[in-house]
């Protein structure tokens, strides 16, 4: 059997090639806003997961959700030293993890559990502007993601790659 050690460092390599995707989209001059929000958004999930594995002692099979990313944070918040040694402090991560919240919350298993009809990859009929649309028109998040001289992109590849590392 597996140990929880080769479980959490599985899910990081996964959240890596996520990280890596979102990077080399970012290179690319002009991502696609919503596949760019939905690799972020699974890239923290499966560092959540590891982080859940690593240090709460949970088991892959009691991990069928995909708010491990929030749940994860709140932890990792709690102890600001395990986060935030060799000068991460600071308000610039805010958005970051703002930017985190928001994305889980848009991935539709939990748009649909919490009644949100904003979801990353699937458009939705906004009764206000009497249209459909997709989450790079409803979600403010996602176009801040995706523009060109934004530091939330690069803010987000740092935090989860500043997270893998202190979890391996």
């Amino acid at each position: 059997m597996a140990s929880s050690k080769d479980w959490a460092e599985a899910f990081l390599r996964c959240a890596a090639e996520d990280l890596e995707a979102a990077k080399e989209l970012l290179a690319s001059g002009t991502p696609p806003p919503g596949t760019l929000a939905m690799l972020f958004q699974m890239a923290f999930e499966k560092i959540g997961k590891a982080y859940l594995i690593a240090h709460r002692g949970k088991r892959p099979e009691q991990l069928r959700t995909h708010k491990a990313a929030s749940v994860a944070l709140w932890d990792i918040r709690q102890d600001t030293d395990w986060l935030w040694e060799r000068g991460h402090r600071g308000q610039q991560w805010t958005r970051a993890l703002l930017a985190v919240k928001v994305l889980e919350e848009a991935q539709p298993a939990v748009a649909s559990r919490l009644g949100k009809s904003e979801m990353l990859e699937y458009p939705w009929e906004d009764a206000f502007l009497d249209r459909v649309i997709t989450a790079k028109e409803g979600i403010p998040m996602v176009r801040d993601i995706s523009q060109q001289g934004t530091t939330l992109a690069s803010m987000l590849v740092k935090l989860g790659l500043h997270l893998m590392e202190k979890l391996r």
